[in-house]
């Protein structure tokens, strides 16, 4: 079972519309041992409606090199109170970390081994990640 540890949110000013933007980091374990991280943001000035979404898979262990992870970026939104995934390329999608070296295009994504992971994973987002899940039913 995964369960995901939820840091506080950040809040800036976003550059494009002066609203605020809500950064989320949290960290995934699988059976008691790391198994992902995700960062998350969302403005709510945009009209787009979606989160954005970076998530990371790969080794955790204090000695791994970040090029020993995998980054997939994918956004989530709804229309008629349905959820919705779709995977994007992360370096157009304004993901910048150093944390997360290795992050693949959405077509590399789209035939991925973690590609499922991904899905999973947006799942349990919607299910019990509070901001999300409230910024996501606001915009319904």
């Amino acid at each position: 079972m995964d369960r995901i540890e939820f840091e506080e949110p950040e809040f800036s000013t976003c550059d494009c519309c002066g609203g605020t933007t809500t950064s989320l980091t949290r960290f995934v374990t699988r059976d008691e041992a790391a198994f992902a991280v995700y960062f998350c943001r969302f403005s709510d000035h945009h009209e787009d409606g979606y989160v954005s979404v970076l998530a990371g898979f790969g080794d955790w262990s204090d000695d791994a090199d970040t090029t020993q992870r995998t980054a997939i970026a994918f956004r989530i939104w709804t229309t008629d109170k349905s959820y919705h995934v779709g995977l994007v390329d992360a370096e157009n999608d304004g993901w910048k970390t150093d944390y997360l070296a290795r992050k693949i295009s959405r077509e590399d994504a789209l035939a991925h081994p973690l590609r499922q992971e991904v899905f999973d994973l947006s799942d349990h987002i919607v299910d019990c990640d509070g901001p999300i899940i409230a910024y996501l039913n606001r915009k319904t």
